[in-house]
């Protein structure tokens, strides 16, 4: 009797292969809002496809100089779809205001700086521009720069009420003057922000018209040399009681120490403060004391100097960095003196900051103790910034530690020693930026 055959069956099964290129757009945009804005311009070179999603991501245009055509600025605006900040540095100011008003953008913070030597626009021009400008009405920020100079307080009053829903300004440049001040700020009163630095031609009237005209000022920066009394100042920030941010200014007259407790003082009266920048006479202990007994929410700090301060010590740090344990962001040049033990200090200090993510550090002392601690305490640390010298590096600096997967950028200025870059590499995995000159 033959055998029966067995019937072999093969069953083949086709394999398809998936790549990110067939992902759904929306997903796509999820993954690429995670990256940051420097990663932007690689990604755009992986395909039509990427550009035109990376694309999505650019909020912010700037025009140092124009195109030649007008059709060049069609395509630039849409293709660049999302943008709602515009920024002009250049001449010819109405010729891109026009490109923009026909294109389908939606801006909402408008710069018109022009360029200090390109010279002003004609009066032609300026109508020209005054006339556009009041087209955009969904204008929330603005900036105000050379090109404007020699503009009539009164027509730039009245270009400036033009915008009803306008809540920042910025003045940085100098020549703005009293008057002028006292006029723009009549026709904004819902004012939140506004830059004022570099503007040594203000005297005290000039704040005197912020605190009529502007109640509701939030963020206000005086980076620079002022005119202002130390007296007028302090009675300014005791009535600008919605104030979040600070940047105070220098100034030319000479400050006597009641003074700097009556000015500490008024600092520490603004509840809501979440930044604080300060700088140069202003960096000083008496004043860091006082406002270390402030409750304010502080979040972020900016101490700078620009020469030696006898009146700064690590007492001065000590009383802020111990008062303000949620800062984020921690901006910092360390005084001249208590040279040998600024190290050690700092090392102890930064880890009573839990939250630090930024952390930018200048001294003459090197900083071996306080860049392990950050490391090794801060666990939400994301950048560090280093500017000093980092030279004759031993390991018995370092220390065995866990490795750290929250710090993306490192930046250590000037070239610190090999060893130290070998250990730092080894400890933190997650860097993805390394700044070494």
């Amino acid at each position: 009797m033959a055998k029966k055959r067995k019937r072999i069956v093969t069953a083949t099964t086709a394999t398809t292969t998936t790549t990110i290129d067939d992902m759904p757009s929306d997903t796509l945009l999820l993954i690429i809002g995670q990256l940051g804005r420097s990663d932007l311009p690689s990604l755009s070179l992986v395909s039509k496809r990427f550009r035109s999603l990376a694309d999505r991501f650019v909020r912010r245009l700037t025009f140092p100089k124009l195109p030649i055509r007008n059709s060049t600025l069609q395509k630039l605006f849409s293709r660049f779809s999302s943008v709602n900040h515009i920024v002009l540095r250049c001449v010819r100011i109405p010729r891109v205001l026009s490109a923009v008003l026909s294109s389908a953008l939606d801006i909402e913070h408008l710069e018109i700086v022009g360029r200090p030597t390109g010279g002003y626009p004609s009066f032609y021009e300026q109508r020209r521009m005054f006339s556009l400008c009041g087209r955009f009405q969904k204008i929330k920020a603005l900036g105000l720069g050379f090109c404007l100079d020699k503009v009539e307080d009164d027509d730039l009053a009245q270009f400036v009420q033009n915008f009803p829903s306008l809540q920042e300004l910025d003045l940085s440049v100098p020549g703005w003057t009293d008057v002028r001040i006292n006029k723009l700020t009549s026709k904004v009163p819902n004012l939140r922000k506004i830059s004022l630095c570099w503007c040594d031609t203000m005297t005290d009237t000039a704040l005197d018209s912020l605190s009529a005209n502007c109640v509701n000022l939030e963020e206000i920066c005086f980076q620079g040399w002022t005119e202002f009394s130390p007296e007028v100042f302090c009675r300014f920030l005791r009535k600008a009681r919605n104030l979040r941010s600070v940047k105070l200014p220098d100034f030319y007259q000479s400050i006597m120490q009641p003074e700097l407790l009556l000015l500490g003082e008024a600092i520490s009266a603004c509840e809501n403060l979440v930044h604080l920048s300060i700088q140069n006479r202003l960096v000083n202990d008496e004043i860091l004391g006082a406002i270390s007994k402030s409750r304010a929410p502080l979040t972020s700090l900016h101490m700078e100097l620009k020469k030696n301060n006898e009146a700064y010590s690590m007492k001065g740090v000590s009383a802020m960095l111990c008062a303000f344990p949620e800062l984020t962001q921690l901006w910092i040049e360390l005084p001249y003196a208590d040279f040998y033990l600024q190290d050690e200090r700092m090392s102890h200090l930064v880890k009573s900051l839990p939250r630090l993510k930024d952390i930018t550090v200048t001294t003459h002392c090197p900083m071996f103790a306080t860049l392990f601690s950050l490391i090794g305490n801060c666990h939400l640390l994301e950048c560090i910034r280093l500017y000093v010298w980092m030279k004759h590096y031993r390991e018995s600096h370092h220390e065995q530690m866990r490795r750290n997967y929250s710090i993306k950028r490192i930046e250590i200025h000037p070239d610190p020693d090999k060893l130290l870059k070998k250990h730092l590499k080894s400890i933190c995995a997650s860097v993805t930026e390394w700044n070494f000159k």
